[in-house]
């Protein structure tokens, strides 16, 4: 009795083509990296940038609406802006209570002073540049300058 033997072949990768095939997904992450990185940087950028002008709004027209001096203060070291009021804390009189806003963490705050307060006419009390950079790209930055004693703004 002849026995017939069937051969299947079986269809897999090879070592090799596994191989090439890991090596060029390592060749376009190593391309698409830097990119990522770059790209993380200048949204993070740009979020503490809002965040930053809408506080400065925030405490203008907060001291306009309420007639109390509403103190903005910047924090380097955490990235967290926080309000207050003349007696020192950050609730308004109607309860609302002011919070603090953070900024992103990979972010880098630099600003000659780290207080700013509103009058209830809305005039500001001091007027310079706040920079912020990004720890992610050493060459992206932007700056905030405080153009005039009504607390106008621009940003580039």
């Amino acid at each position: 009795m002849a026995s017939t033997m069937k051969f299947h072949r079986q269809s897999a990768f090879t070592l090799i083509e596994l191989m090439v095939t890991l090596t060029i997904l390592i060749i376009l992450l190593m391309v698409a990296l830097p990119s990522f990185n770059a790209s993380m940087a200048s949204s993070e950028l740009r979020s503490a940038q809002e965040n930053l002008v809408s506080a400065f709004r925030y405490a203008k027209t907060t001291s306009r609406t309420t007639g109390l001096r509403v103190t903005l203060t910047t924090d380097a070291s955490t990235n967290i802006i926080s309000f207050s009021l003349p007696n020192g804390n950050n609730i308004l009189p109607d309860n609302t209570k002011m919070n603090p806003i953070s900024l992103p963490e990979k972010i880098i705050l630099t600003t000659i002073n780290n207080s700013y307060t509103f009058n209830p006419n809305g005039i500001i009390n001091n007027q310079s540049a706040i920079t912020i950079a990004s720890e992610r790209v050493a060459t992206l930055n932007t700056s905030i300058q405080i153009v005039d004693a009504l607390g106008h703004l621009t940003a580039n």
